[in-house]
């Protein structure tokens, strides 16, 4: 294409003549990059639980360059101290998360990624201690206590946010509009998959500690493949669809990984949303063939998303999208697919066709939470996943980890959504 080619498009796609609609489908939604239009220092936090969890935020805290985490706590000292060599210079380290709060005043927040079992009593205390929260999800085991974390959150005058990812994700945000918009007409059913083959495992010298690394082997303290990762899938569809499911179906088994684990290593479930709609939905842990994506089915096309990229197959019936002809588009599996670009706008100002790009744009989910995270505290930006939607969400992941255990199914009443 000729440089006064290239011109002439991205001036086409500047101007007024690409609509409403383009401007609507293109702008990204509440997260941005954190060095633009970031103000303020950066936010002074803890860190409470240090495991593999724990240590992707601490790692994606440092390259956001804008939440500093000056204290490390977590009961296992391995951790804390391989922790301890990512931190910033001069984070101090405690293995008693209320020596944590009680010596470190000036700390603003405090980062929760802790097993389930113990959000509670540590959201609890952070909140009490005049902390903003971030919590992991699921906010508890326990239903009732995942509960209580949420309205404490939600009385908090301090920030509570879950993480919850694709909330915060752009690419997710970016596809949100387009099916809120219509563009699929009227979403009929949802497909999801989440496959990987890994035990879970960690190595364990001592057998005392073995549930105390291995939790998310055991029922006690873990829901296993539901709600450690179906969680997050399940509240896709709930945001995209404006709805939460009215009931769901389930069954699991362990095929692969027989060694004591308490929780299967394959589930399959349905969740049934009101109007009809079903989203299937399987993980495994046996298999790794085509990984993790969600998939949105209307009657004028179909979105495939996952945490990379996100396209759009339209039906041969469809009518014309005004903006479409500009936009990038790649045979996928034998289908033309439109690619979903969510800084497309920001790209355009910059002067880049988005549809000449080698590469799409990429992000990290924990870099995204936290930054939204830290633009709820310093710019006072909407909590993109708080305290409802962590309720919600966990309450979704328990109640189909159920029907898995049971191999029924299960009723979510709507009493039960709301916090009020």
């Amino acid at each position: 294409m000729r440089a006064e080619e290239r011109m002439s498009r991205r001036d086409f796609l500047r101007g007024a003549a690409a609509g409403a609609a383009w401007a609507l489908l293109l702008r990204p939604e509440g997260v941005t990059g954190a060095q633009e239009g970031s103000s303020g220092p950066p936010l002074r936090c803890g860190l409470i639980g240090t495991g593999s969890q724990g240590l992707t935020l601490l790692t994606q805290a440092a390259r956001l360059g804008r939440i500093r985490i000056e204290a490390l706590c977590d009961v296992y000292e391995p951790h804390l101290q391989r922790a301890q060599k990512e931190a910033p210079e001069n984070a101090r380290t405690y293995t008693d998360y209320r020596q944590l709060l009680d010596k470190e005043k000036e700390l603003e927040a405090v980062l929760v990624a802790t097993p389930p079992h113990t959000h509670l009593e540590i959201g609890r205390a952070a909140l009490e201690a005049g902390k903003h929260v971030f919590c992991e999800p699921p906010l508890a085991v326990d239903l009732e206590e995942a509960r209580t974390l949420a309205r404490l959150g939600q009385e908090a005058k301090q920030v509570f946010q879950v993480g919850v990812q694709k909330r915060t994700h752009p690419l997710y945000r970016h596809v949100l509009k387009f099916v809120r918009v219509g563009v699929l007409d009227r979403v009929t059913w949802v497909r999801a998959q989440w496959q990987r083959k890994l035990s879970l495992r960690r190595p364990v010298k001592n057998p005392e500690q073995e549930r105390l690394l291995n939790w998310k082997l055991y029922r006690e303290f873990s829901g296993g493949l539901i709600t450690e990762y179906g969680l997050h899938q399940f509240d896709v569809a709930s945001w995209m669809l404006r709805a939460l499911p009215v009931a769901v179906s389930g069954f699991g088994a362990t095929l692969l990984w027989r060694d004591g684990r308490e929780v299967p290593d394959t589930v399959s479930c349905i969740l049934e949303y009101p109007k009809g709609v079903r989203f299937l939905y399987s993980a495994t842990l046996t298999n790794s063939f085509e990984g993790a994506y969600e998939v949105f089915y209307g009657s004028m096309g179909a979105i495939w998303v996952n945490d990379t990229n996100g396209w759009l197959f339209k039906e041969a019936d469809a009518p014309m999208l005004g903006w479409e002809v500009y936009a990038r588009k790649e045979k996928r599996d034998n289908y033309q697919g439109i690619a979903l670009i969510a800084e497309a706008t920001k790209l355009l100002k910059q002067g880049i066709d988005p549809a000449e790009l080698k590469e799409l744009p990429t992000y990290n989910p924990f870099y995204t939470e936290l930054e939204a995270f830290y633009r709820s505290i310093r710019e006072e930006k909407e909590v993109l996943c708080g305290p409802q939607e962590g309720w919600q969400a966990t309450l979704v992941a328990w109640k189909v980890a159920e029907a898995v255990e049971k191999g029924t199914r299960v009723k979510i009443e709507p009493t039960l959504c709301s916090l009020t």
